[in-house]
Protein backbone atom coordinates (compact mmCIF):
# COMPACT_ATOMS: atom_id res chain seq x y z
CA UNK A 1 0.00 0.00 0.00
CA UNK A 2 1.04 3.66 -0.66
CA UNK A 3 0.65 6.95 1.35
CA UNK A 4 1.07 10.42 0.92
CA UNK A 5 0.89 13.04 3.00
CA UNK A 6 1.72 16.84 2.89
CA UNK A 7 2.34 18.91 6.18
CA UNK A 8 1.93 22.41 5.44
CA UNK A 9 3.68 24.76 7.69
CA UNK A 10 3.06 28.38 8.07
CA UNK A 11 5.68 31.00 8.09
CA UNK A 12 6.82 31.80 11.95
CA UNK A 13 6.31 28.38 13.35
CA UNK A 14 8.40 28.21 16.31
CA UNK A 15 9.29 24.69 17.22
CA UNK A 16 7.62 25.42 20.85
CA UNK A 17 4.48 25.73 18.71
CA UNK A 18 5.06 22.52 16.14
CA UNK A 19 2.43 21.25 13.65
CA UNK A 20 1.08 17.90 14.20
CA UNK A 21 -0.61 15.73 11.30
CA UNK A 22 -1.93 12.20 12.25
CA UNK A 23 -1.66 10.26 9.22
CA UNK A 24 -3.85 7.08 8.99
CA UNK A 25 -3.02 3.75 7.52
CA UNK A 26 -3.78 0.29 7.43
CA UNK A 27 -1.94 -2.83 9.73
CA UNK A 28 1.30 -3.79 8.41
CA UNK A 29 4.91 -2.82 8.41
CA UNK A 30 5.70 0.10 6.75
CA UNK A 31 8.88 -0.88 4.44
CA UNK A 32 9.73 2.42 3.39
CA UNK A 33 9.51 6.21 3.96
CA UNK A 34 10.40 9.26 1.35
CA UNK A 35 10.33 13.07 2.83
CA UNK A 36 10.17 15.70 0.31
CA UNK A 37 11.13 18.86 0.70
CA UNK A 38 10.79 20.60 -2.26
CA UNK A 39 12.93 23.65 -3.67
CA UNK A 40 12.72 26.69 -1.59
CA UNK A 41 12.52 24.99 2.12
CA UNK A 42 16.24 26.59 2.65
CA UNK A 43 17.10 24.68 5.85
CA UNK A 44 13.82 26.43 7.45
CA UNK A 45 11.33 23.67 7.58
CA UNK A 46 12.20 20.97 9.75
CA UNK A 47 10.28 17.51 10.27
CA UNK A 48 10.37 14.41 12.23
CA UNK A 49 7.90 11.51 12.60
CA UNK A 50 6.41 9.83 15.89
CA UNK A 51 4.54 6.75 17.01
CA UNK A 52 3.14 6.27 20.30
CA UNK A 53 4.72 9.20 21.43
CA UNK A 54 8.31 8.15 20.56
CA UNK A 55 10.31 9.21 17.41
CA UNK A 56 10.94 7.02 14.79
CA UNK A 57 12.23 9.22 12.41
CA UNK A 58 15.47 10.77 12.05
CA UNK A 59 16.53 7.80 14.41
CA UNK A 60 18.18 10.20 17.11
CA UNK A 61 15.46 11.76 19.25
CA UNK A 62 15.14 15.21 19.12
CA UNK A 63 16.36 15.81 16.18
CA UNK A 64 14.65 16.66 12.42
CA UNK A 65 14.94 16.13 8.95
CA UNK A 66 15.59 19.69 7.40
CA UNK A 67 16.74 19.49 3.55
CA UNK A 68 16.17 22.20 0.18
CA UNK A 69 15.18 20.33 -2.73
CA UNK A 70 16.39 16.90 -1.54
CA UNK A 71 14.49 13.80 -1.15
CA UNK A 72 15.38 12.00 1.78
CA UNK A 73 14.62 7.90 1.65
CA UNK A 74 14.77 5.17 4.21
CA UNK A 75 13.85 1.76 3.93
CA UNK A 76 12.44 0.62 7.36
CA UNK A 77 10.92 -2.18 9.55
CA UNK A 78 8.29 -0.64 11.54
CA UNK A 79 5.51 -3.15 12.69
CA UNK A 80 2.25 -1.09 12.50
CA UNK A 81 0.26 -4.03 14.06
CA UNK A 82 -1.61 -1.76 17.23
CA UNK A 83 -4.18 0.53 16.97
CA UNK A 84 -4.56 3.49 16.15
CA UNK A 85 -2.55 2.29 13.18
CA UNK A 86 -1.14 6.26 12.54
CA UNK A 87 2.18 7.64 12.29
CA UNK A 88 2.30 11.37 13.63
CA UNK A 89 4.46 14.09 11.53
CA UNK A 90 5.46 17.26 12.89
CA UNK A 91 7.30 20.06 12.26
CA UNK A 92 7.97 23.94 12.26
CA UNK A 93 9.13 26.72 10.12
CA UNK A 94 11.96 29.17 11.17
CA UNK A 95 11.63 31.15 7.41
CA UNK A 96 9.73 34.65 8.50
CA UNK A 97 8.52 35.23 5.25
CA UNK A 98 7.51 31.72 3.49
CA UNK A 99 5.18 28.94 4.55
CA UNK A 100 6.91 25.50 3.31
CA UNK A 101 4.67 22.12 2.91
CA UNK A 102 7.00 18.58 3.43
CA UNK A 103 5.66 15.98 1.48
CA UNK A 104 5.93 12.41 3.01
CA UNK A 105 5.14 9.24 1.20
CA UNK A 106 4.67 5.08 3.29
CA UNK A 107 5.16 2.18 1.72
CA UNK A 108 3.44 -0.27 3.84
CA UNK A 109 3.24 -4.37 3.01
CA UNK A 110 0.29 -5.61 4.43
CA UNK A 111 1.54 -8.27 6.95
CA UNK A 112 -1.82 -10.72 7.06
CA UNK A 113 -0.07 -13.46 9.23
CA UNK A 114 0.52 -10.97 11.76
CA UNK A 115 -2.83 -10.22 11.96
CA UNK A 116 -4.61 -13.34 12.10
CA UNK A 117 -1.92 -14.68 14.85
CA UNK A 118 -2.91 -11.64 17.14
CA UNK A 119 -6.82 -12.94 16.21
CA UNK A 120 -5.87 -16.29 17.45
CA UNK A 121 -4.00 -14.90 20.43
CA UNK A 122 -6.83 -12.47 21.31
CA UNK A 123 -9.75 -15.08 20.88
CA UNK A 124 -7.65 -17.91 22.83
CA UNK A 125 -7.55 -15.37 25.66
CA UNK A 126 -10.99 -14.62 25.57
CA UNK A 127 -12.42 -18.67 25.42
CA UNK A 128 -9.80 -19.43 28.62
CA UNK A 129 -11.79 -16.11 30.30
CA UNK A 130 -15.18 -18.19 29.62
CA UNK A 131 -13.81 -21.33 30.67
CA UNK A 132 -12.43 -20.01 34.26
CA UNK A 133 -15.82 -18.43 34.44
Amino acid sequence: MFYQFALPLPANTAKADEINLECVLSYGKIRKIDVQFPTGCGGFAHLAIDRFGRQLLPTNTGSYFVSDGELISSDEDIDIMDRPYSIYLRGYNTDDTYSHTIYVRVFLHLELEGVMVQAAEKLSQQLITQLQE
